[in-house]
């Protein structure tokens, strides 16, 4: 991915709001030496995952917090959540962290 700069320990990327996975299974299938973990509200994923993908369900986005470390993510992409956030300040700070 070229969002990504090179860097000597495995990078990770978290795709907030997977839906059926298809973003993180193509990252992961692509990109072997990342981490990918999805998060969404519902398991919607139809099938087998590359073994460097996680998905997380169901995670509540307008909870106060995730259930991950502080900057443990190199690249987070959020998609298509515009009916599913209810405060984007709140939501782009824990991004943030």
């Amino acid at each position: 991915m070229s969002d990504l700069r090179p860097t000597s320990r495995r990078q990770k990327v978290l795709d907030v709001g997977c839906g059926t996975g298809i973003y993180c299974y193509e990252v992961a299938r692509s990109n072997p030496n990342l981490d990918v973990v999805g998060i969404d509200l519902f398991d919607m994923v139809p099938g087998r995952m590359p073994q460097n993908t996680r998905i997380v369900t169901p995670i509540d986005f307008n909870l106060p917090s995730w259930p991950f470390a502080a900057r443990e993510f190199d690249l987070i992409r959020n998609a298509g959540l515009s009916g599913s956030v209810q405060d984007w300040g709140s939501h782009i700070r824990k991004c943030y962290q």
